[in-house]
């Protein structure tokens, strides 16, 4: 839209969200930006006195850590006596780069530190929310997928799942829990039969 400037332009877009949002009592608290990737949090009001120890990080990991393509963005925060991280990622494509987003995981936590002496790295947090894109797949036969899914049995393709799979084997994202699976995969590719 032509009335929010170029892309990559969010100065607009950002207020515009922020007039919304302060119209049904939400305020940022903190926006963290990383090439395209963005972070915002908002809270309620009434909340607003309870949070302190506002920090933001970024993690590149594209190309090798050098570009901000892929990677995480996360804003940190004390609500209360607990503290909270809130992160938002892309990791990195394709079937058979379940290693490399492994490998981003791991970088996200081991180069995320923070100030707060309670929460000084990620896994110090008393909730980490853990957002975005990251890219783990079905590895199963397509066809097969396809036809799982048009049957509507899609839980039954948990078990082909890499995300569950590198978690179950602790080689990535271990301590953390997903809601119950309660819809079918998503591909931008492949329309779902």
């Amino acid at each position: 839209n032509a009335e929010y400037g170029e892309v990559g332009d969010t100065d607009k877009w950002e207020d515009e969200v922020d007039r919304i949002l302060s119209k049904r009592g939400y305020y940022r608290i903190q926006l963290k930006t990383m090439t395209i990737m963005q972070i915002v949090v908002f809270a309620k009001k009434a909340i607003l006195p309870f949070i302190s120890h506002i920090e933001s990080e970024a993690t590149k990991t594209g190309f090798g850590g050098a570009y901000g393509n892929k990677g995480g963005t996360t804003v940190r925060f004390r609500l209360f006596d607990k503290t909270v991280a809130i992160l938002n990622t892309h990791l990195s494509a394709h079937m058979d780069q379940t290693h490399i987003r492994d490998e981003e995981y791991w970088a996200i936590m081991a180069e995320q530190e923070f100030r707060d002496p309670k929460s000084h790295a990620l896994y110090d947090h008393d909730y980490i929310l853990w957002s975005g894109d990251l890219n783990y797949r079905i590895e199963h036969d397509n066809t097969k997928v396809r036809s799982i899914i048009g049957a509507g049995k899609y839980l039954e393709l948990l078990q082909y799942d890499q995300l569950l799979q590198e978690q179950s084997a602790g080689h990535a994202f271990i301590g953390f829990h997903e809601a119950d699976i309660q819809f079918p995969p998503y591909s931008a590719l492949i329309p779902v039969l």
